[in-house]
């Protein structure tokens, strides 16, 4: 690996479970001994002090005009830089790495990463999954993603190869001693945006706050639509949950916000593998989750958790009434099998060992 360049593509450091995903990516490479650089189109530097203070490279090519435009300068950035790989994050940036193809010399292996999961095939999907034909892998990261490729897009199947996200279980660990708050505190971490259903969870704590369950709930994270967020501040006071829910900025500190939690619960309509939720376990948080993408394999119901339709508001209260009725033997059950899961399926290991096979196969530049 000495002396392998490898650069890694998205739109911005901003803050969220891709862009956590491809510092770690990029972090874990890096300690592989390759020359990584992570390279980015917009402005967003949440993890630029960390990437760099380890020893990564970090470059902006500032989007001047059109996609064509900007696919031809990251052409020209490869051809000068030579990389043995790039390997990119999320569907906008997949695109334009693959259009560069069209405009320079590739000498390098192309990895794309979904980062989502597809509720229906659009004609922007099609676009994007013809766009991949140039690419040499397509990674998925989680198996209901590869499902969708299968049956919409057989012709790639050859190039699909799914790795699910990585927890760094070192980082994410349980508190020293048992949480009990009172009242019981429900933690979120993750962007305020629509996909994510924050609208639909503050109704359902407004169902079990009415009910006369005391609880309390906090959301962090940074609004992607301030419209939104203004829209779920209204539903919070029109429901009298101030006090009770509150939304904070988003936090680095993630792992200290899990660990002085008694839940974690993600109400999101999709997902991939969800980062937040998978850290929360890390932390060995009893969790609620949504009954979306590849969420049944991480949150079993009865196990270590309960899941929900996240368009069933009063199914979402049922399972925050679920873990609230748990014991004290029963929830400290619920979170250590919430850390075994994870230990078990999500380490980084495995996850680096898979994109160094993508990286390393009829590898250019031998």
């Amino acid at each position: 690996m000495e002396g392998k360049k490898v650069i890694c593509v998205l739109r911005a450091l901003r803050t969220g479970g891709a862009e956590r995903q491809l510092r770690g990516l990029a972090l874990l490479l890096k300690e592989r001994g390759y020359d990584v650089e992570v390279l980015t189109y917009h402005h967003g530097s949440f993890h630029e002090s960390d990437l760099i203070d380890n020893g990564v490279r970090v470059i902006r090519i500032p989007k001047k005009g059109s996609s064509l435009k900007l696919a031809r300068d990251l052409a020209a950035h490869f051809e000068r830089e030579n990389p043995n790989a790039v390997i990119s994050y999320t569907s906008g940036a997949n695109r334009k790495v693959c259009m560069a193809t069209f405009f320079g010399k590739k000498d390098y292996r192309l990895i794309v990463s979904e980062r989502n999961f597809n509720l229906r095939c659009t004609p922007a999907d099609i676009w994007r999954f013809f766009l991949y034909r140039r690419a040499d892998a397509i990674v998925p990261n989680c198996h209901a993603q590869e499902g969708f490729i299968l049956k919409h897009f057989p012709s790639l199947a050859s190039k699909v190869k799914t790795i699910v996200n990585f927890t760094d279980t070192d980082k994410f660990t349980p508190s020293p001693e048992p949480v009990r708050n009172d009242p019981p505190l429900f933690v979120t971490t993750a962007r305020i945006s629509p996909r994510k259903n924050l609208l639909g969870y503050i109704r359902a704590v407004g169902k079990v706050a009415a009910s006369g369950r005391k609880l309390k709930v906090e959301w962090w994270g940074s609004a992607v639509d301030g419209k939104y967020k203004a829209k779920c501040l209204k539903e919070i006071d029109a429901l009298g949950l101030k006090g009770v829910f509150t939304l904070h900025d988003a936090s680095r500190g993630v792992a200290g916000i899990y660990r002085r939690a008694d839940f974690f619960c993600l109400p999101s309509f999709y997902e991939g593998t969800p980062n937040s939720l998978c850290e929360a376990m890390a932390c060995g948080l009893p969790v609620a989750a949504s009954l979306v993408s590849d969420n049944a394999m991480y949150c079993r119901d009865g196990v270590n958790g309960f899941t929900f339709n996240p368009k069933d508001t009063d199914g979402i209260a049922r399972a925050i009434t679920d873990l609230l009725d748990l014991t004290p033997e029963q929830k400290a059950a619920f979170g250590a099998k919430s850390r075994d899961i994870v230990c078990s399926s999500l380490s980084k290991g495995p996850f680096i060992d898979s994109y160094i096979s993508l990286i390393e196969n009829n590898a250019k530049h031998e």
